[in-house]
Formats: C-alpha cells, sequence, structure tokens
C-alpha cells in the first residue's frame, strides 16, 4: 500500500469517527401508536395560524436542569443554553408557540448523573422535576440502556406528567438543531422515518396512517451523513413498492446532519399547535412566581407529654414573590401501623410580595389519628395558577415521641368520647385477646377478639352507635380479667 493510500485510508477513518461522534441519535423511541389528527383537522389547524384566527402566542415555560460533577465543573455554559433555546423560539415561531426560562437555572453537582443512561432517568426525574413546566436535562453524557451515546432523549404526550422530559447531551446543545428535535417529540411529533402502524410509501397513498402520520413530509428511509450530502439525499434506497425514497434532510424530524435541519413542514406545525391545546394544556404559561420554602425552626421531633393541644412553629421562606399570594397548607398524619395517611389540619394563609420569611404555628388537637400516627407531615402550596420554581422544599416532615405513655401500663383515650376509643397497654403476655364493652346494667354491647403478640399493644373501637351513658371496657388475656375501665360515651 503506497504512503498517499495509507494517508487516505486514516483520514477516511478520522473523519468517519468524527462524523459518528458528531451525529449522535436520538434516544426517543418510536411508539406502537401515536394520537393522530385527519387531514381536515391538521388543514384546519395550519388555517387558523396563518388568517389570524389564532392571533396570539403562547408560552411554555421551561425549567433548565444543568448537570455538572460534585466539584461543579463539567456542566455546560448557561449562555449556551440561552442561545439554544433562543434558536429554538425561530423554529417554532410559525407554531405561534415559544418557550420561556422559568426562574433561576438548577444545578445539579453529582457525579452520578455525569454518564446518564436513559434508564436512570426516571431517578433523576423523581429528584428534580419540577410541576407543570417543561424540564429539560443538559447532561455531560447521555447514553441508552445498552451503553450508546445518544444527542437527545424525550418524552412523549400521554405519559404521565410528573415524569416529562428532554435530556440533551452537552455536545448536541449548540448544533443547532437537537432542542427543537426533542421538543417535538415531547409535543408528539414523530421521527420523519418512523414507522409506527407500518412502513409508508413515497406516493404517499397511506401517509397519515402510517409511519410519523403526515403526507408532506416525504417517506424517510432513516437519513444519516453516509446517504446526505451538502444537505441532499443521494441514497438509493427504495420503499416496499419499489419506489425510491426521496427524503427532506432539512426537516427537523429526520435523522439528516444536524445542521441540515431547519424546519418542520405546515403538518407537523399544525399537530404541535393542536397538541399544545389539548395534551400540553397543563402547562404553564407564565412565570408569575411564588418560591416558598418550608422549614422547621427547632427540632423535627414532636414530643407529646399529654393529650392537650400542640403546636408545632415553622418558617415559611418566599422568595421571588410577584404579587401576594394565598398559601394552601395540609397537616397529614401516618398511621404507623396501616401506613394510611390521613389529613387532620388544612387552610390557608398569605404572603406578601417580594422576599420574606414568615413564622407560623400549626396547632393541632390530639385525638386518635394523632395517637396512632408515626409521623405528621405539613405541606404548603400555592394557588394551581402560580407556578413556583421549586415544589420539593415545600413539604417538612415531622415524627412524633407518644411520651404519654411512660409509666402507664393502662388508658384510654378520649374519655369521654364521641365515636373512637383508643386503648393502649403494655406487659409481656402474648395470647388471645379479648375486648368487651358493657353498660351499667352489665349487658354486652361489643365485643372484640384478637391476638397480642407484643408487649405493647394499641386498639381502637368504634363506639359511636352506643347511646349516651357510662360503660365499661373489660380486658380479657389470656383467659383472665387484666384491666376494667370506665367511659364515658357523649
Amino acid at each position: 500500500m503506497t504512503f498517499t493510500k495509507k494517508l487516505l485510508l486514516l483520514w477516511t477513518m478520522i473523519m468517519m469517527h468524527l462524523l459518528s461522534f458528531a451525529q449522535l441519535p436520538c434516544g426517543t423511541e418510536d411508539p406502537i401508536s401515536n394520537k393522530r389528527f385527519s387531514k381536515e383537522e391538521l388543514e384546519n389547524e395550519w388555517q387558523n395560524l396563518n388568517d389570524g384566527t389564532r392571533h396570539m402566542t403562547r408560552t411554555f415555560m421551561i425549567a433548565v436542569h444543568i448537570i455538572r460533577n460534585n466539584n461543579g465543573t463539567m456542566g455546560i455554559g448557561p449562555s449556551e443554553v440561552i442561545a439554544a433555546i433562543e434558536t429554538m423560539n425561530k423554529q417554532y415561531i410559525p407554531a405561534k408557540i415559544q418557550f420561556e426560562l422559568c426562574g433561576a437555572i438548577n444545578f445539579i453537582n453529582d457525579d452520578t448523573y455525569l454518564e446518564t443512561t436513559s434508564g436512570e432517568t426516571s431517578t433523576l426525574v423523581s429528584k428534580y422535576n419540577l410541576t407543570k413546566v417543561i424540564n429539560i436535562y443538559f447532561v455531560p453524557k447521555l447514553l441508552s440502556s445498552s451503553g450508546d451515546q445518544l444527542c437527545g432523549i424525550a418524552t412523549l404526550p400521554g405519559v404521565n406528567i410528573g415524569n416529562r422530559r428532554i435530556l440533551l447531551a452537552n455536545s448536541c446543545v449548540t448544533n443547532g438543531s437537537t432542542l427543537s428535535h426533542e421538543m417535538g417529540h415531547f409535543f408528539g411529533l414523530l421521527h420523519t422515518h418512523s414507522s409506527t402502524g407500518g412502513l409508508e410509501y413515497v406516493e404517499r397513498t397511506n401517509c397519515h396512517e402510517k409511519g410519523d402520520g403526515f403526507c408532506d413530509t416525504p417517506a424517510d428511509p432513516e437519513l444519516s451523513p453516509i446517504v446526505v450530502t451538502n444537505c441532499f439525499y443521494i441514497g438509493k434506497a427504495k420503499d416496499p413498492l419499489g419506489v425510491a425514497y426521496k427524503p427532506d434532510p432539512t426537516n427537523l424530524m429526520s435523522y439528516a446532519p444536524k445542521s441540515c435541519r431547519l424546519k418542520f413542514t405546515s403538518e407537523q406545525i399544525a399537530y404541535i399547535s393542536l397538541i399544545a391545546n389539548e395534551d400540553n394544556d397543563y402547562l404553564y404559561d407564565s412565570c408569575n412566581k411564588a418560591d416558598l420554602q418550608l422549614t422547621t425552626i427547632e427540632s423535627n421531633v414532636i414530643d407529646l407529654e399529654d393529650f392537650s393541644a400542640f403546636e408545632i412553629p415553622c418558617l415559611i421562606k418566599a422568595n421571588q414573590v410577584e404579587n401576594p399570594q394565598e398559601v394552601d397548607y395540609e397537616v397529614i398524619a401516618l398511621n404507623s401501623q396501616t401506613q394510611v395517611q390521613k389529613v387532620v389540619h388544612s387552610g390557608s394563609f398569605f404572603i406578601a410580595a417580594g422576599t420574606s420569611t414568615l413564622p407560623h404555628k400549626f396547632k393541632l388537637e390530639v385525638n386518635n389519628t394523632i395517637m396512632n400516627a408515626g409521623t405528621i407531615k405539613i405541606k404548603i402550596d400555592t394557588k394551581d395558577d402560580v407556578p413556583e420554581i421549586n415544589e420539593n422544599n415545600n413539604i417538612i416532615t415531622f415524627s412524633i415521641n407518644h411520651n404519654y405513655i411512660r409509666g402507664r401500663s393502662f388508658f384510654l383515650f378520649p374519655n369521654p368520647t364521641h365515636d373512637i376509643l383508643t386503648y393502649y397497654f403494655d406487659n409481656n403476655i402474648e395470647n388471645q385477646l379479648r375486648t368487651s364493652i358493657v353498660d351499667l346494667n352489665g349487658k354486652l354491647v361489643i365485643q372484640t377478639k384478637s391476638y397480642k403478640g407484643e408487649k405493647y399493644y394499641k386498639e381502637s373501637i368504634n363506639v359511636s352507635e352506643l347511646t349516651r351513658g357510662i360503660y365499661f371496657l373489660i380486658i380479657e388475656l389470656d383467659n383472665k380479667i387484666r384491666d376494667v375501665q370506665k367511659f364515658v360515651k357523649l
């Protein structure tokens, strides 16, 4: 082999390597089926976008998450992200849709996600996704489940809205088309080479039923740099009917070189607009923020010393509040045995505009729900029409120490009672337990049977149907009466 041939071979190998690196594929997989609109619906929506019927531009809020290493490096620069959003906005002008960064960029300094696989995204979004915005994650390296490098991944409409997201590899952010491509998926567009429902034919006889579902996107054999030169298709592939493909390398949803992809077709734009009104209408259209953070003043432990009412002091820190906001709150008790949650208190309060710190006390009565709870969770939230920068810090959880049982072998609560009577006792006997309630005449009115399998035992009985009066609770354990307690039914 001559030196010239060797040099040419080496150059070819280098260029193929660089080309393959620059042309990382999209990891968004085609669904088995997707939402389709009729030709008439698409034509009507395109007409509405162009005759002034739909004159208002719709804005969708974006939450940007930049993943970096533990030291805060290796992340893409915010200016590059902003530039990519600006480029995308130009490409979505025909659909009368624009995207706006909502709140500050969230920097995630965690080595765990430097190489994020498609299978790891559920963990990522469960930690950092914000509600009712388009969450976009910029990662140093994005991998498929098999370990292949990807440019981007997006979730199509119809997925649980809390899990929807877009992920972009940093190397693909500034190429001018990948962000718009993945956003197209977020609004329901498929690849132009999609085979969803079957292959579409070049002669367009099945274009609305097969493939990407559009008749103004030519049938596509799946483009690549090998078959596209200077943004022209040079391949020789044919469809199942033997007709040569004539795809469009300028379409944003194709696999043509990233620099070739510039635009959507009229049917794609109409589809994006329809999805914006339907499946994606849950997204916020403004950034009127009320960023709240709920924190403790003292400890995350509640010590109940007796059965009197108690207060939980907290701090609500409000940042970047544009207008005075009404804030809802719920106090939720988690039953330590059944793990059932129950709201025990709720209400609302107002916060002022700007930045402020508001002390607040949540007052609770000790009832049976509280007595059976192992933890209490407090959750605050603005009204649904006011988005927050981060809702992950709006919940605080307290553990409960039921100190009133110390030094007691038995107690009833509450006494008197309207409906639920709870009793507690402790001893080392483990055996069959029978609980009886009798009236003043000795008549048995309620009886329950259970098994005491541990030292500490607590049970609740519904006495709401008993008439008002005085009753006796009789505890029999191991066929022996262990305790008799009097209580009053109100």
